[in-house]
């Protein structure tokens, strides 16, 4: 009788309602206090509250049904609630685990394959606008500009790449003044770029350049319809190049990029009259696309 009483004293708790929530209670703050660490980090976007309210329901019931089972037939000196609870610590650390790590490798971007090669020749294609700086009282609408470019990317050094390049490009801009007169200004442009980008880590990639060249001016002014010049002049160019570059695979990048171009000394010619220039130049803001070969 004693036996039999003392099974029953084992069993009738687990009958409780107020029992069985407890435990799962217990069992949901067990868990949810070691995924706290992962669920608060701020690189992971997903909530593991449901997670957690299923798992301790799960386990709960499965801990009614074999300290049950145990109760009724079990050896007295093997401690069965025990080894279950290590058991669900263990599987609560594994799953809860597995999940947050399931989740930061969704969540993080790994960026370009490690030890990848890079380098190979290229074709760049870019469109933007252009601000020529005033000529005296004359004024420019924004412009236009396009163009491309065809060079080599040498192997990464300790920081980044070398890029050596042919640019090639041709924007207008539109005289903006209060005489009446109209018309626009051309430049095209060709020279060499030597361009060096960054070693980020990431699929951005920032980069620096210089350029030197020739410009060719071209000026086609109207007034009352009736041509006032069309006229030409080739002068030395340079350009200052900065810009980021974003690696969408090994060999496709897109990038925004700014230029400062100068030019010395031109010539504009205006019927019987000419003006002489220096230090004439612009900026222009790119979006482009490059393929590596």
């Amino acid at each position: 009788m004693k036996v039999m009483g003392s099974a029953g004293a084992r069993a009738s708790p687990l009958g409780r309602p107020e029992v069985a929530t407890e435990t799962v209670a217990l069992r949901q703050s067990q868990i949810s206090a070691f995924a706290h660490h992962f669920h608060s980090t701020p690189i992971l976007f997903v909530s593991l509250t449901p997670v957690t309210s299923c798992l301790a329901e799960i386990l709960s019931a499965l801990e009614k049904m074999l300290l049950r089972v145990s109760a009724a037939a079990r050896p007295r000196d093997v401690n069965y609630k025990k080894y279950f609870l290590l058991g669900l610590t263990a599987f609560t650390l594994t799953s809860s685990a597995a999940l947050a790590g399931e989740t930061y490798s969704a969540r993080v971007d790994p960026g370009p394959p490690s030890g990848s090669d890079r380098s190979g020749f290229y074709l760049r294609g870019y469109g933007g606008i252009d601000w020529f700086d005033d000529i005296d009282s004359t004024e420019f609408d924004t412009g236009w500009r396009a163009g491309g470019s065809a060079g080599y990317r040498f192997a990464d050094d300790a920081v980044g790449a070398l890029m050596l390049e042919l640019d090639a490009s041709y924007g207008e801009s539109e005289i903006d003044n209060s005489n009446s007169i109209d018309g626009d200004l051309g430049l095209a442009t060709v020279a060499v770029n030597l361009i060096h980008d960054f070693d980020t880590g990431t699929r951005f990639r920032p980069y620096v350049g210089v350029g030197v060249g020739a410009g060719f001016l071209n000026s086609d002014l109207t007034l009352g319809g009736r041509t006032l010049s069309e006229d030409d002049d080739a002068v030395f160019l340079y350009q200052v190049i900065g810009g980021l570059e974003f690696e969408m695979t090994e060999r496709l990048s897109i990038f925004t990029e700014y230029r400062y171009v100068g030019l010395d000394d031109f010539s504009l010619s205006s019927g019987d009259s000419s003006y002489d220039g220096s230090d004439f130049g612009g900026s222009q803001l790119l979006l482009g696309v490059r393929i590596t070969f």
